[in-house]
């Protein structure tokens, strides 16, 4: 999924960076086509190691340097003929970078990985582990649905009753209503552009680079696995925040 990302993030960067540059916004375009390429090149390399960002990088390198001629002409010239790039690249076609090419999903996914260490970094800056172990929780997959029906306008009581007849929550209606109004205070659109499963296939995925970046080891878990262990606070997690506990 960080492939997807890393491709997904790019094109949307040279997308954006083409549109500022027709509207005149110069200072938004070189922020976009050079600083925050080189941040995204900068982390894709963190995640995959440097291999196979390079790899990746030569995937795109044509569409960047053309996007970036009309303020580095001298070194994207030089890169060009490098790259065995036929004429003078300022006189090549623009390059064209289509929407189909953004993978909202793989963005939304990859920003939770990252969201989810600077959280884990802060609390690791006040709380000393004792085991050096964390757990990671993944929301089930019922939390979601809730969400996904408010987005349609269900009422409140549509929600609770699904909930109990379809998953078996009776008797758990306060968390039910815990996830509604968590929603009802932060909506957040990009929620249905996921699936549980793939939060965890993620999360998975991302497990060593986690364990990398925090100094512990790792587990990854569902909402209700961490609840058979009596992990504490498992009942906390939520979409694309996953919940964690420290010991």
């Amino acid at each position: 999924m960080v492939d997807k990302w890393f491709t997904s993030r790019v094109n949307r960067l040279l997308l954006e960076a083409t549109n500022s540059l027709e509207r005149v916004e110069v200072r938004e375009y070189i922020q976009k086509a050079f600083y925050q390429v080189l941040s995204a090149i900068d982390y894709y390399r963190e995640r995959v190691g440097e291999d196979k960002a390079i790899c990746m990088v030569k995937n795109f390198l044509d569409k960047w340097v053309k996007v970036l001629n009309p303020v580095i002409p001298h070194v994207t010239e030089e890169i060009w003929e490098w790259m065995g790039g036929k004429g003078f690249l300022s006189t090549n076609s623009w390059p064209r970078i289509v929407p189909e090419s953004i993978n909202e999903e793989a963005e939304v996914l990859e920003d939770m990985v990252k969201d989810l260490i600077d959280d884990l970094k802060n609390v690791l800056n006040v709380v000393k582990p004792v085991k050096g172990h964390v757990y990671i929780i993944v929301a089930s997959p019922w939390k979601r649905e809730v969400i996904r029906m408010l987005i349609e306008g269900k009422s409140y009581k549509e929600v609770i009753k699904t909930m109990r007849e379809k998953h078996g929550l009776a008797g758990r209606e306060k968390e039910i209503l815990l996830v509604i109004q968590q929603y009802r205070r932060s909506p957040d659109a990009r929620l249905a552009l996921t699936t549980a499963e793939k939060e965890y296939q993620v999360l998975v995925e991302a497990r060593e680079y986690i364990e990398r970046r925090i100094g512990l080891s790792v587990d990854i878990l569902w909402e209700e696995e961490a609840r058979e262990k009596n992990i504490p606070k498992a009942d906390k997690a939520y979409p694309l925040k996953p919940g964690f506990y420290i010991e």
